[in-house]
């Protein structure tokens, strides 16, 4: 869908607009400004989604996660490098998501992500 593109007038220190234009010229500056506004706000409703779901799991018996230790070997489990299994495909570990209690976390989750955050956070996960 495209986007209706309005004109604005914001006051900017000439430092930033010095170093800005130093970085992608005056010709990508407005690009550059939209772009810094877009991540800016994506990490306050990341933020704000965080602080939502802060203890949100607290009662909820999900297998791996039972003591600090626990949840720390399973997130280093879930970051090990791709096997050729997982490149296939084939791969049930829990990189691939399929650990024990991932409908029961990603029910939690999805309890507090509204849609705008959740499209966000998506939005800069496909693009990084």
């Amino acid at each position: 869908m495209p986007r209706t593109i309005m004109r604005t007038h914001i006051v900017v220190p000439k430092e930033i607009v010095d170093s800005v234009d130093a970085v992608v010229g005056k010709r990508g500056r407005s690009k550059f400004f939209v772009d810094a506004v877009e991540e800016k706000l994506a990490r306050s409703r990341l933020a704000e989604l965080a602080g939502r779901m802060a203890g949100s799991l607290a009662g909820v018996d999900i297998p791996g996660w039972e003591s600090g230790e626990a949840a720390e070997a399973w997130a280093r489990a879930s970051r090990c490098p791709a096997s050729k299994s997982s490149r296939l495909g084939t791969d049930t570990g829990p990189s691939r998501g399929n650990f024990p209690g991932n409908a029961e976390a990603r029910r939690h989750v999805l309890q507090f992500a509204d849609g705008p955050a959740l499209a966000a956070i998506s939005a800069r996960a496909r693009t990084s």
